[in-house]
C-alpha cells in the first residue's frame, strides 16, 4: 500500500512540475525560466525597481543553479518607459517578441538582432526589428532607417518612442502602415511618403503633435476622394501645416484637404486636376503653388480659404467654376495666364472673374499670352483698383469693366488699340482713373472711344507693372524703322535702357539695350 501511495503522490504533483516556471534576475535582466524546455523569456516585473539604462545586451543563454537556458522570448512591455535606455541587442536565439516592448523609450537609438536569427533580423544596419518572413518592421526607434525591402510598418512599431525626427517611407517597398504605428512620436517633425504605399491607417500618426511637414509622392493617396472621410492631412495627426506633392501625384481628390490646418502647399507640374472641395475651409492656407500643367479646378475647391491673399492661375487652366474661390475675403491679387479663362469666346452670361474669385479682389494681373478680354470679364469688381491689358489683346468685350467703381489704374500694353464692345467701362470710375499706354500710341488712345474718356492718359514707364518678359537683344540684328523712348521721343539709333522699336513690317516691340 505504501508503494502505491508514493506513486500516487508523484503523479499528483507531476502537472505542477510541468507548468512551473522560475522568475529570476540575472546580471540585471529579468527572466522567466522554463525548466521543462530549458528556455528563458525576458520579462517585465510588475514592481520594476531597476529600469534599464544605457546599452543593454540580451545574451543567448543564461545559467541558473548549473542549468543552462536558451533565451528565446521577449515579453510584453519589457522596456516600458525606460527613458534612459539607448540601445538593445537581442540574441539570434529569439523566436518570439511581445507587444509594445519599447513603449515610452524616448532615448532609444539602436535596436539590433544578432545575425543568424531565423525569425527576425536588423538588415542594412536599420536599427530596427524586422520579421524576416513577412518583411514587416515590427519595432523601430529614434535611429531607425527603413530599408526598401520592408513591405509594412507594423502596429505600434514606433509607439511612444518620440522619434525619429524625420520619417522616410521609401518609394519602393513599404506598402502599408498599420494602426498607431507612430502614435505619440512627438519628436517627428516631418514625413515623406513614397509612391509604393497603398494603405495607411487613419491613426498611424495619431498624437504626433510636432509633425508639421508632409511630403507625399503617392498619387493613390492624394487623388482618392475623401468625401465623408477625414482628409489626407489627418492621416498624419492633423497638425501638418506645410504640404508638398511629389512628381508622382497627378491629381488632387475631392475634399482631399477639406478644413485642414495647412498653411502652405506646393504641387509639382504633373498635377492636372484639383477635385471638388479640395481645399474648402482651409482657413489658415496662405500660400499655394499651382501646377504649370493644371487643367481644371473643381467646384468650391478653395472656398472659405480666408487667409489666402494671392493666387497665380497658370496658362494651362481651362476651367474655373463659379465661386471656386468664394468667400476668400482676403484674396486681393489674382494673376491669370490662361487665355481661355480671360478671353472666353463663348462667354456665359454673367460669368466673370469676380464670380470665380470674389468681388474683393483689388488687382488682376493678366498674362502676356492672353489675346482678348471677354464680355463681363471684370463685371462688378467693386474693389478693383489696378489691372493690365497685355500687348497681344486685340479686343475687349461688352461690359468687360462694368461697375468697376474703385478703378484707379489700367495699364494697357497694346500698341494697336484693341477693339471694344458696348458699355465696356459703364458705371466704372474710369473717368477719374489713369490709363497707361505705349508712348507710340499715346495720341491714338487720346482720340479713340472709350479710351479717350479716361481721366488721365500717360505713357508707360520702366516702373509700371507688367507680366511682359523683356529680354536683352542685339540691336544690330534688328530690322527697324525707328526707335522711341517711353515718353514718345523718336531716336535715329537705339538708346541704353528700354526702347519702343517700330519694325519694318509695321509691328512694334519693347527692347532692352544694354
Amino acid at each position: 500500500m505504501k508503494k502505491h501511495f508514493l506513486l500516487f503522490v508523484v503523479f499528483a504533483l507531476l502537472p505542477l512540475a510541468v507548468n512551473s516556471s522560475i522568475r529570476v534576475n540575472i546580471d540585471g535582466i529579468n527572466y522567466k525560466l522554463d525548466p521543462v524546455t530549458n528556455t528563458a523569456e525576458v520579462i517585465k516585473w510588475s514592481n520594476l525597481s531597476n529600469k534599464y539604462t544605457g546599452d543593454v545586451v540580451i545574451p543567448s543563454t543564461v545559467t541558473d543553479y548549473g542549468i543552462e537556458y536558451s533565451v528565446t522570448g521577449i515579453g510584453n512591455r519589457v522596456f516600458e518607459s525606460c527613458t534612459e535606455l539607448t540601445s538593445v541587442t537581442f540574441p539570434h536565439t529569439i523566436t518570439s517578441i511581445g507587444n509594445e516592448v519599447f513603449y515610452g523609450c524616448t532615448g532609444l537609438v539602436s535596436i539590433v538582432i544578432e545575425e543568424g536569427c531565423q525569425k527576425y533580423d536588423s538588415r542594412e544596419n536599420c536599427n530596427a526589428i524586422i520579421e524576416t518572413a513577412s518583411n514587416k518592421l515590427i519595432y523601430g526607434c529614434n535611429g531607425t532607417t527603413i530599408p526598401s525591402s520592408v513591405t509594412a510598418i507594423g502596429k505600434h512599431a514606433f509607439l511612444g518612442c518620440n522619434g525619429p525626427t524625420s520619417v522616410i517611407i521609401p518609394d519602393d517597398g513599404v506598402m502599408s502602415i498599420e494602426n498607431e504605428a507612430f502614435k505619440e512620436c512627438n519628436g517627428i517633425t516631418s514625413v515623406y511618403i513614397g509612391k509604393g504605399l497603398t494603405n495607411i491607417a487613419y491613426d498611424a500618426f495619431y498624437d504626433c503633435s510636432n509633425l508639421t511637414k508632409a511630403e507625399v509622392n503617392n498619387n493613390a493617396l492624394v487623388s482618392k476622394s475623401y468625401e465623408g472621410q477625414s482628409p489626407i492631412c489627418y492621416l498624419f495627426g492633423g497638425h501638418v501645416q506645410e504640404f508638398i506633392l511629389g512628381e508622382d501625384v497627378t491629381s488632387i481628390g475631392n475634399s482631399a484637404f477639406y478644413q485642414s490646418n495647412i498653411t502652405s502647399l506646393y504641387m509639382s507640374d504633373n498635377v492636372t486636376t484639383i477635385g471638388d472641395n479640395a481645399f474648402m475651409g482651409c482657413s489658415q492656407l496662405t500660400s499655394i503653388r499651382l501646377s504649370e500643367n493644371l487643367i481644371s479646378i473643381g467646384e468650391h475647391a478653395f472656398q472659405i480659404c480666408q487667409s489666402l491673399t494671392s493666387i497665380i492661375i497658370p496658362e494651362s487652366v481651362r476651367t474655373i467654376p463659379f465661386w471656386a474661390f468664394g468667400w476668400c475675403y482676403n484674396l486681393e491679387r489674382v494673376e491669370i495666364h490662361s487665355n481661355e479663362i480671360v478671353s472666353r469666346e463663348n462667354n456665359e452670361q454673367y460669368y466673370s472673374l469676380p464670380s470665380c474669385f470674389g468681388k474683393q479682389v483689388k488687382e488682376y494681373v493678366i498674362g502676356e499670352k492672353v489675346t482678348g478680354i471677354a464680355s463681363f470679364a471684370f463685371f462688378d469688381s467693386n474693389e478693383l483698383t489696378t489691372t493690365n491689358i497685355p500687348s497681344n489683346v486685340t479686343c475687349v468685350g461688352d461690359s468687360a469693366y462694368y461697375s468697376c467703381q474703385a478703378i484707379e489704374d489700367v495699364y494697357c500694353y497694346a500698341v494697336q488699340i484693341p477693339e471694344t464692345g458696348k458699355d465696356v467701362f459703364l458705371l466704372s470710375n474710369y473717368t477719374n482713373a489713369t490709363l497707361h499706354v505705349p508712348a507710340v500710341s499715346l495720341e491714338a488712345y487720346k482720340n479713340t472711344l472709350p479710351w479717350k474718356d479716361f481721366g488721365r492718359i500717360v505713357p508707360l514707364t520702366d516702373y509700371d507693372p507688367s507680366p511682359t518678359e523683356i529680354k536683352g537683344v542685339n540691336s544690330e540684328a534688328i530690322t527697324t524703322e525707328c526707335y522711341y523712348s517711353l515718353d514718345g521721343k523718336r531716336f535715329t539709333t537705339p538708346q541704353h535702357g528700354l526702347n519702343i522699336v517700330k519694325m519694318s513690317d509695321g509691328t512694334t516691340r519693347k527692347v532692352m539695350i544694354k
